[in-house]
């Protein structure tokens, strides 16, 4: 049986179907992320600053930022880590804290603060703040979120809490939201139990000149959960306003779904309306939004868009829009990463041959016409340009309906075979964009932005169906007598070699990352007594530990279980075959580990397969929740197989040693080692890329590498491999 594991603060699905070493984890842009927390108004100001951000701030004001770490000892000192001064601010540090003014004449500029610590331990901690001195915006003002961009548009916003994204929401007044969730800007979550979450303020808004004859509305639309995790009803958002003392004021708030209703309910997003009282008519007007909830990870969230603020307009739901709700399909028909082996002679069957169209009518009184809508595919590596022609042409759809309107109309892919056949393919990958647009006469140009929606389809060596953004999380579960299995079915149509696996792992109520797990690949038939590939007893890693990422995922390249340092892929003849992951790990407190799950990718159920006792049985067969459509988000690479040949003998192959291993700046091969003569080298990262090459020599400068994993090459002169090794990087 299937058993969806509800609790009160989130879905998981952990499947299970009853009849009664080390891991080579691939990072990269390492950085540390500290946190700075604004005290300006210590009742209200819990957000978290990454190190590096931005501090907003209007001429002749005055702001408080502090530096907290929860290792700072009583000897630390914070200190102005340069000698330039700068000209149009003054700035004081008390202890972990850096009171900023910004001149009374001060014009628009950007200021760069360094700073640092010394702990009591002598470690040096370096911080930067970006202070931007801003003239206030002056109304109206209006964001839709419908840019490509995971972060708000920073000339509307002065945070980067929320995530901005296009697949989270379901049916949206326009393409693109602003999520509200527990994780801060890097994709960490905030943690400290039930509280605030993610900030969304606006910049500094001018209603100074607005008169007491005047009235200024606020509207924006707001739907909880949507495609994600469900709610309690303390999960909460808030809506407050700033005063002229700089004091934030609550004046709308929210609850979250009620427990009455089923747990695959999504309410639609809903419109409010509000009245800024005329006390907040001043020069350094702020709004913002603040959610509630556990400050664990991608759950609780809520949806905000259309957020609008105009003079004596009262807000109603003719919008007078016509907007895109969702982004295109998919240049490919299945796939939305596929290597370039797989798709070259292959173009008639990967290509999708229909255009599926989401959008919204918000003209509720008059009758409005699409004015030319147009399909364009372009490859924007090389600028290939692939198709133009017309969306839509039939007369109910330049003539759309009031409300939501899909389309689904077909094209014939033949026609664009042949210009992606001729595409170069020396820079892969390639990125195959698909672009919407249309024109629409009686919109103003604030509303422009939702008339285009594109999608990008990347073509090199990534073979994946997810649209990189988790909804929801799928896991296996394993008890003392079983370890559930979990395996996602792909095809190649030629045959290659697989070098690597990438897995998402979301971030959820409970930290998993001591968990085990195996990672499992089956060629050709799933049912067979042992899988081909297994590497065993491997960790999540959460990426945003690492580096900054909303949506990371953890790369796991295949190596010989015996030889850990060498790399060894696995050939894949043409025809099917599977990746997955076993759970190892037994969980007193059943929350097993979890992988991304994406609800867009329709028919993922019928490709995702579940084994337990039995026999693997698709989760389409076990289940009719709607909560179980989707794909996990696990993805095959086959990094330059168009480069080196699948069928590569390595037995022969010796295993190197260079130290100091972990090395920051020089490395020496072992002494006992004897090069063949004229021997030259290749650095390449995890992921395949030539990072360095030339003559090889005893030793080997390695100081322009960045900090991460690194397999070195050793080629006789013929061309023929001599050797390999692994080394770490360190900075």
């Amino acid at each position: 049986m299937i058993r969806l594991s509800l609790s009160l603060l989130t879905i998981i699905f952990v499947l299970s179907f009853n009849n009664s070493s080390s891991a080579q984890i691939i990072f990269s842009n390492l950085t540390e992320n500290p946190a700075l927390l604004s005290v300006k108004n210590t009742e209200l100001e819990e957000r978290n600053y990454i190190s590096s951000q931005r501090l907003v701030i209007l001429a002749a004001d005055t702001q408080k930022v502090c530096i907290q770490r929860p290792d700072l000892g009583f000897f630390d000192t914070l200190y102005y880590a340069s000698s330039n001064v700068p000209v149009d601010i003054d700035f004081s540090i008390d202890l972990n804290c850096v009171t900023i003014s910004a001149h009374a004449n001060a014009p628009v500029s950007s200021v760069a603060l360094p700073f640092a610590f010394v702990t009591s331990d002598g470690n040096i901690l370096s911080y930067t703040i970006y202070v931007d001195i801003v003239k206030p915006l002056v109304l109206p003002f209006f964001d839709d979120f419908a840019y490509n961009s995971k972060i708000p548009d920073p000339a509307r916003w002065v945070d980067k809490n929320v995530f901005i994204n296009q697949t989270m929401a379901v049916d949206p007044p326009s393409i693109g939201v602003a999520t509200f969730d527990g994780l801060n800007s890097n994709g960490t979550p905030y943690g400290g139990g039930f509280n605030r979450a993610d900030y969304l303020t606006s910049n500094y808004i001018d209603l100074s000149g607005i008169t007491a004859n005047d009235s200024v509305y606020l509207s924006y639309f707001l739907q909880a959960k949507g495609n994600t995790y469900n709610h309690q009803q303390r999960d909460s958002i808030e809506l407050e306003f700033k005063n002229d003392k700089g004091e934030w004021k609550s004046v709308a708030s929210y609850k979250g779904i009620s427990p009455n209703n089923p747990s695959d309910y999504i309410p639609p997003f809903q419109q409010y309306n509000i009245v800024v009282d005329k006390s907040f008519y001043h020069r350094g007007f702020q709004f913002r939004f603040v959610n509630y909830n556990y400050r664990l990870g991608v759950y609780s969230t809520w949806h905000l868009d259309y957020v609008k603020m105009v003079v004596n307009q009262k807000p109603s739901l003719n919008l007078m829009d016509i907007a895109f709700i969702k982004p295109p399909n998919k240049f490919l028909k299945t796939y939305s990463a596929i290597p370039y082996k797989q798709l070259s002679g292959h173009e008639n069957e990967e290509l999708a041959n229909t255009t599926e169209i989401e959008l919204y009518n918000h003209f509720l009184e008059t009758a409005e016409d699409l004015v030319d809508p147009r399909l364009n595919i372009k490859e924007i590596t090389t600028g290939t340009q692939i198709y133009e022609g017309a969306l839509v042409n039939l007369v109910s759809q330049l003539n759309p309906a009031a409300g939501i309107n899909r389309f689904s109309n077909a094209f014939d892919a033949g026609q664009i075979a042949d210009a992606i056949a001729s595409v170069p393919a020396g820079q892969l990958p390639l990125i195959f964009r698909t672009t919407y647009t249309f024109d629409q006469d009686q919109e103003t140009p604030l509303l422009e932005e939702n008339n285009k929606a594109f999608s990008d389809t990347e073509v090199g060596y990534t073979m994946a169906y997810d649209d990189g953004t988790a909804e929801l999380n799928i896991a296996a579960e394993a008890n003392n007598s079983t370890k559930s299995q979990i395996a996602v079915k792909f095809h190649l149509n030629e045959g290659d070699s697989l070098r690597a696996i990438q897995i998402h792992f979301p971030r959820l109520f409970d930290d998993v990352s001591k968990q085990l797990f195996n990672i499992k690949i089956w060629v050709g038939d799933l049912n067979k007594e042992e899988a081909d590939y297994t590497y065993q007893l491997q960790k999540p890693i959460y990426a945003d530990g690492i580096f900054d990422t909303l949506q990371g995922f953890t790369t796991y390249p295949l190596t010989d279980d015996l030889y850990d340092s060498i790399p060894k892929p696995l050939y894949i003849p043409a025809g099917d075959y599977y990746v997955g992951w076993q759970q190892f790990t037994v969980s007193s407190a059943g929350q097993f580990i979890p992988v991304g799950f994406d609800r867009n990718y329709k028919g993922g159920e019928a490709i995702t397969y579940y084994k337990s006792t039995g026999d693997w049985k698709p989760l389409s067969e076990l289940s009719t929740s709607p909560l179980l459509k989707g794909v996990p988000m696990i993805r095959a690479k086959f990094q330059n197989s168009l480069l080196t040949s699948a069928t590569k003998d390595l037995d022969k192959v010796q295993s190197l040693s260079f130290y100091p291993n972990p090395s920051n700046g020089t490395i020496w091969l072992d002494k006992k080692l004897e090069l063949p003569v004229n021997s030259t080298y290749k650095i390449y990262d995890a992921m395949g890329n030539k990072v360095q090459s030339g003559r090889m020599e005893s030793q080997l400068n390695i100081s322009n590498l960045q900090g991460n994993l690194y397999y070195i090459q050793v080629m006789k002169a013929d061309g023929q491999l001599f050797g390999t090794s692994k080394i770490m990087v360190i900075r």
